[in-house]
């Protein structure tokens, strides 16, 4: 999700970034350099973008500007400074809870994919915001996710969270097309560890179909989301 709450979306099919507004209008975002895009994930701004074809991580901001984070374009495992290192085929992107680093999923073969390659977790050290000597992220958060589960999940999912002070919680399950499923938790709540079991029902106490959705956890703090996975 971005911070206007749309949904965005890599196509892997080519380079094109979608964007799926709240009534489930899917508009075209911007298009990746590349014909095979991987994951996104969005972080202070700016979505990281894995470009697989292109060998290449880039940033997109909110406005659809697209520029060159990572990579030579050159196919290799190499490491170095962020226009000199290699990538062989940069799919999963993720910025860790500090906010500090970029890490991203790597095929460690150069030489091509499959099934069985054997993959590399590679770190990136973001750059220190403007005009600071750290990272925003380094402060500790008054709230966080602590975990989710069981995910993948065949009929219920339990999120746990902890908040640092007392503050409003808005949790709530959306589904792919930015629509809200249910409503988990509205309320105001104390410090201390908190658990919501959601249990794979739409606000109609239907079940809902196999699928993956998504939590956002929403604090006058700041807010974080992430999938959850409904099998049978």
């Amino acid at each position: 999700f971005g911070p206007d709450g749309n949904l965005y979306v890599a196509n892997f099919g080519n380079g094109d970034v979608l964007r799926i507004t709240m009534d489930g209008t899917v508009q075209p975002f911007v298009t990746i350099p590349g014909d095979n895009n991987g994951h996104l994930t969005y972080h202070d701004g700016l979505f990281y973008v894995a470009a697989r074809d292109a060998n290449q991580i880039y940033t997109v901001t909110m406005d659809g500007e697209v520029e060159l984070f990572a990579g030579s374009g050159e196919r290799g495992i190499v490491d170095g400074s962020l226009l000199e290192a290699q990538f062989s085929l940069p799919n999963d992107v993720v910025v860790d809870p500090t906010g500090r680093y970029l890490y991203v999923n790597d095929v460690v073969d150069a030489s091509g994919f499959s099934d069985t390659s054997p993959m590399v977790l590679r770190r990136i050290e973001l750059p220190t915001p403007a005009g600071t000597s750290s990272w925003p992220g380094l402060q500790a958060t008054p709230f966080r996710v602590t975990s989710v589960g069981p995910n993948p999940s065949g009929s219920f999912a339990t999120i746990a969270f902890e908040l640092d002070r007392s503050m409003q919680v808005d949790l709530t399950v959306f589904d792919l097309q930015g629509r809200v499923v249910h409503e988990m938790a509205d309320a105001k709540l104390s410090p201390g560890a908190h658990e919501v079991r959601w249990a794979g029902r739409d606000r109609s106490d239907r079940r809902v179909v196999p699928g993956v959705y998504f939590y956002r956890l929403e604090t006058p703090a700041g807010s974080q989301s992430g999938p959850i996975h409904i099998v049978r």
